[in-house]
């Protein structure tokens, strides 16, 4: 099933209804590259579903780099760690 983002600011909203309403196995993102469509994505994951979509960088380290991108690739933590532990 195909459904249509009519407006680009709404593409978040429409990958919940999605999610909602028609329990989807698999979810196809044309682009991702706002914040909130990354916490959609996030949704959908959490509840099981496979994502697949594009999002624009041209290596690892520039969506990592990005601050709205970055969750699409598990965020980036920082730790320390001491000379015992090392």
């Amino acid at each position: 099933r195909r459904a249509m983002v009519q407006n680009r600011e709404r593409q978040d909203q429409v990958m919940i209804q999605v999610l909602q309403n028609h329990t989807p196995d698999i979810i196809v993102i044309d682009e991702i590259g706002r914040d909130k469509e990354v916490r959609a994505a996030a949704t959908c994951s959490n509840r099981g579903v496979r994502l697949f979509a594009s999002a624009h960088g041209s290596s690892l380290l520039d969506l990592v780099n990005n601050r709205e991108l970055r969750g699409l690739v598990g965020g980036i933590q920082q730790n320390s760690v001491g000379d015992m532990t090392a």
